[in-house]
């Protein structure tokens, strides 16, 4: 068999398009900001200043993307069972996050920018008998909270210990 010029082109196209067409869906993917969030229990409050003793729960949120986005809502959401997550079948019961910058807050790419949650009793007992989430909204996301979980955890340090004792 004979093969062209004309053929080794044919061939040469046949792979590299596929390729070519791949590597821009991939670019398109990729672009355009997106959040990481990390949670912190039993954290001091801003500044690292315990304001009356209080202890906070600290939401880090950075932008890993290339582009900005505005922040427009932080709020402790959660789940009641892993179902109800798979469903976004979420529930709250705060307005805000107390302790934070005010909002709505534009994250540049590459910044980050933490939010304080104040630990009381109702979020303990969320915690423990549900899946607590911290949700951040934001002007490149859809209708659903970007969500970072809490860990468990009580107001009482021995609870919290036995509570965790598996991650120590």
């Amino acid at each position: 068999m004979d093969m062209t010029a004309t053929d080794v082109a044919a061939y040469v196209g046949a792979i590299t398009g596929p390729l070519a067409l791949g590597w821009e869906i991939y670019k398109w993917w990729t672009k355009g900001c997106r959040l990481r969030a990390s949670t912190y229990v039993h954290s001091a409050g801003p500044a690292g200043k315990a304001i009356g003793g209080e202890r906070y729960i600290r939401l880090n949120v950075r932008n890993v993307g290339d582009a900005a986005t505005t922040i427009t809502r932080v709020a402790p959401v959660y789940f009641y069972t892993t179902i109800h997550r798979l469903r976004w079948d979420w529930k709250t019961k705060y307005s805000s996050v107390e302790k934070s910058p005010d909002l709505p807050v534009i994250l540049e790419s590459g910044r980050e920018i933490d939010f304080y949650v104040r630990q009381d009793g109702e979020l303990s007992r969320i915690s423990v008998e549900h899946l607590l989430y911290i949700g951040v909204w934001h002007s490149m996301g859809g209708k659903n909270p970007m969500l970072a979980r809490v860990e468990k955890f009580s107001v009482d340090p021995v609870i919290d210990v036995l509570l965790n004792h598996r991650k120590r």
